[in-house]
């Protein structure tokens, strides 16, 4: 085959895809992701002289319930940067087809036109922002978070709302994005109503329910349980106020409320 035979064989969402890639690129290669928390956690490991389960029971008890987040950050900022930056452009371009999923299963708008559009609403993030707390820290927080529950969420709308057939490797991997994407707490609470939803939905109409469902229901469960029961959840919200805005305590309800909406 010819290479113009081979070209106009690539697909309009192929294209678009491979013009997402090559946008952020180039950020990827300049970008150094070795300060604040990043190096913190490049830290922890040998601090806890690799002892994991030492590390999350006190991860758990004084700072955070996001047990799947917090255990690989230690790990991934050790290991040669090339690796989470290849792995951020894999989570970028899985954010694309999970939106380009629902705009075409959910929304039926089918077109050369929605590929490019959704390509280049992406491109137009303001991407400088996953650099907050470092950039390893808050991809795998935020970007990551946000890119693995709308896969969860389009293969479990898949399975059991429009009742396709799920293989057992999608089965695999939905819950292994849940396991991951639920250990975020507004992540896990919007997986739970979403899960709900389509749980009503088919035994209202008498539709065997999926493994994929079960099991992605059970692990949302967990996590939230996990969450919930987080003393460092509790803990953190003070230790924050009292080291960066130790004011906060003298504030009124609705004061503390208007700063929230803001």
């Amino acid at each position: 085959m010819k290479i113009t035979d081979r070209l106009r064989a690539i697909k309009s969402h192929q294209w678009a895809m491979i013009g997402l890639v090559l946008f952020y690129l180039p950020f990827h290669i300049m970008l150094t992701p070795n300060y604040w928390d990043d190096a913190q956690y490049a830290r922890m490991l040998t601090e806890w002289n690799g002892d994991l389960i030492a590390y999350t029971i006190n991860r758990y008890t004084t700072w955070s319930s996001r047990i799947t987040i917090e255990l690989l950050l230690p790990i991934i900022t050790v290991l040669p940067p090339i690796v989470w930056k290849t792995l951020d452009l894999m989570m970028i371009v899985l954010l694309y087809y999970d939106l380009r999923w629902i705009i075409r299963n959910l929304f039926k708008i089918e077109s050369k036109e929605s590929d490019f559009m959704l390509a280049a609403l992406l491109c137009a993030f303001p991407f400088s922002i996953m650099a907050q707390t470092g950039w390893m820290a808050t991809t795998t927080n935020y970007l990551w978070v946000i890119s693995l529950g709308c896969f969860a969420i389009t293969r479990m709308i898949k399975a059991a709302w429009l009742c396709e057939r799920i293989t057992r490797m999608e089965t695999v991997a939905c819950a292994l994005a849940v396991l991951y994407s639920a250990s975020f707490e507004s992540m896990a609470a919007i997986l739970l109503v979403i899960w709900a939803g389509i749980m009503v939905n088919t035994l209202r109409n008498k539709e065997k329910v999926r493994p994929v469902m079960w099991i992605s229901g059970i692990l949302i469960l967990v996590m939230l349980i996990y969450i919930l029961a987080c003393p460092g959840n509790r803990y953190r919200p003070i230790s924050d106020a009292e080291t960066w805005m130790p004011e906060y305590f003298d504030l009124s309800f609705w004061d503390k409320i208007r700063m929230g909406v803001l």
